[in-house]
């Protein structure tokens, strides 16, 4: 061997014992990162108003796909919301027939606006009721992040990607916060 070979032998010995550390307990740095959609696509979605409510191709856009999501426990679901939508994930065990019985028998309807399931401002805190049941609440649709402006059209909190680690394993019910997605069917379990 030349010393040059001993050399570059040498510091790729020491780049991988250096990338050990990252390598979880089971030896492996396999969380997965899974992908899933949050609306099926821009191209699928009517300007608003130039359908009425109700119509049935405003539910072509109200999906998540897919709607069973495997992913490690310590991986992320990297959700990819295509238009406007509002992400809730809850707690391990939370079933979509719980949130039935939340609402009395229906789905919920938020008092402060009926087009929601729940309050859509991330920063204003849910019921003694909810808020135990949520495992994770995304960015309103109508305002971005955190002391963004709320905008019109196009919103800016639409057309996002939303990372959510999932550090435990469980059966995690994930739904769209606009109640008329959630009664088009747009939920799904991560598990």
């Amino acid at each position: 061997m030349n010393k040059r070979t001993l050399a570059l032998s040498a510091l790729a010995a020491i780049g991988i014992a250096a990338m050990a550390p990252l390598h979880a307990e089971n030896g492996s740095n396999e969380h997965h990162n899974q992908h899933a959609t949050f609306g099926v696509g821009l191209n699928t979605v009517f300007p608003p108003g130039t359908l009425p409510p109700g119509d049935p191709r405003n539910k072509i856009n109200h999906k998540v796909l897919p709607d069973r999501i495997n992913v490690k426990a310590g991986g992320v679901v990297n959700f990819a919301v295509a238009g406007f939508h509002d992400i809730i994930v809850f707690k391990d065990g939370f079933k979509l027939q719980d949130l039935v019985d939340l609402g009395g028998g229906v789905y919920p309807t938020f008092a402060g606006n009926g087009a929601f399931v729940f309050e859509p401002n991330p920063t204003i805190p849910l019921s003694t009721q909810v808020a135990p049941l949520v495992y994770y609440r995304g960015i309103n649709p109508a305002g971005g992040p955190l002391q963004t402006a709320v905008a019109g059209n196009p919103a800016n909190g639409s057309n996002r990607n939303e990372p959510v680690a999932f550090l435990q394993p469980g059966r995690y019910l994930v739904i769209c916060n606009i109640r008329g997605h959630l009664l088009d069917g747009m939920y799904a379990y991560v598990h």
